[in-house]
């Protein structure tokens, strides 16, 4: 495949810089990071028996979505590869925010951190969005802004966006917009509380599933604990932060606020709650982002090509 023409692909830009960043002295780390909506067969096929090059895709893997037959979370490299693939096969369209986002804080962080990128490349299809008829997900733009500013982390923010799939050509301005924003500095967008805090119901069996997988090859991953308890804390920080907005715009419940009395639980879950507003605290950062305007020369660009595209179906 890898040799082929296959959807709407030509050359696979993110691969040859990929080559072309390890052809540097001492560049011996690269991470590629594909939130394409389609699985990034090419790529994978590519780098499968490299151990210099992490892949991570996160991608729909439901019925005959494309590309069929690949994309799995027991795909995992090959010989010298082996562990340094990583699928997140997402099994419904429908995804957002909050299903990205928990990827990566419970799933890909560590495996990222332990690798120690030296350079980020991200496939960066924007198919995923909202309103995109192909991909039927719903990642915002701030969403896509969200993971760009997790990834600066890496590499001591050496990264490229690599421009690749979306259809609407409107909504693929705002979400590059939004991504440049985070390139340039800025604040990335505010994500909207009446998404960014709700997980799909089939998230859990996905990522618990990855994380069986990929924790035979990344320790950091496997010290973290068990799957199920982490993302029972996880979920319950999300639940606390949409409360807290929906009552006052900011997070108010502070660590060891929760008892068993306001939770109605047993004491178990009851300091699994305290720690989640301890873990709600520190996603902040990440989930309840400042807002700042679209620059302008990028809405005005939005805003023309959305003209256009009322007066094309007219």
């Amino acid at each position: 495949e890898c040799n082929e023409l296959m959807g709407f692909c030509f050359f696979n830009n993110v691969a040859v810089a990929a080559h072309a960043a390890l052809q540097q002295s001492g560049v011996e780390r690269v991470l590629i990071f594909d939130w394409d909506v389609h699985h990034g067969n090419g790529t994978q096929q590519i780098f499968e028996a490299d151990d210099r090059v992490l892949f991570i895709s996160l991608h729909r893997r439901d019925g005959t979505f494309y590309p069929i037959g690949c994309g799995f979370a027991r795909e995992v490299g090959k010989d010298r590869g082996t562990g340094y693939t990583v699928n997140v096969p997402w099994a419904s369209k429908g995804m957002g925010d909050a299903d990205y986002l928990a990827a990566l804080e419970l799933i890909l962080d560590p495996i990222i951190s332990q690798f120690d990128p030296q350079i980020v490349l991200v496939s960066a299809g924007f198919d995923a969005a909202e309103g995109d008829f192909l991909g039927k997900c719903l990642v915002s733009p701030a969403g896509f802004a969200a993971m760009t500013q997790r990834l600066q982390r890496y590499a001591g923010g050496k990264m490229v966006l690599v421009l690749e799939g979306g259809y609407v050509p409107s909504i693929v301005g705002e979400c590059s917009c939004a991504v440049m924003q985070v390139l340039l500095g800025d604040y990335p967008l505010a994500l909207n509380p009446l998404t960014a805090y709700t997980l799909h119901k089939t998230t859990r069996a996905t990522l618990a599933k990855v994380d069986e997988v990929q924790r035979q090859h990344w320790p950091a991953l496997a010290d973290r604990g068990p799957f199920a308890e982490r993302f029972q804390l996880y979920a319950a920080s999300l639940q606390l932060q949409a409360l807290s907005i929906s009552r006052s715009g900011s997070l108010q419940v502070q660590p060891g606020e929760v008892s068993e009395a306001t939770t109605g639980q047993t004491k178990r879950s009851a300091r699994i709650a305290n720690k989640a507003a301890a873990a709600a605290l520190t996603a902040s950062t990440v989930l309840s982002a400042t807002r700042r305007p679209l620059c302008t020369a990028a809405r005005s660009n939005a805003a023309g090509i959305a003209a256009h595209e009322q007066q094309q179906q007219q």
